[in-house]
């Protein structure tokens, strides 16, 4: 959870679009807009402790039920 909290600058436990782009500022928003999509479960253009939690314990997007992202692709290669 620390390299989590470490991306969440504004402390609100979620990143942002913004938040991800000032780690990540070789990609685009739209790419960086699609990789919250993959672990967004909730909808809400946020990538939360929550979902970061999930991904990481489940090893991918951890959306298996929903049909959502793409679920074989493994957590290290999205983060990396």
């Amino acid at each position: 959870m620390e390299t989590f909290d470490m991306l969440d600058g504004d402390r609100d436990r979620a990143l942002s679009v913004k938040e991800l782009n000032l780690l990540l500022d070789s990609l685009t928003d739209v790419e960086i807009e699609s990789f919250i999509k993959e672990f967004d479960n909730d909808g809400d253009g946020k990538f939360s402790t929550e979902e970061y939690s999930t991904a990481i314990s489940s090893g991918t997007n951890g959306d298996e039920d929903s049909g959502k992202g793409n679920n074989n692709v493994p957590i290290d290669s999205e983060l990396q």
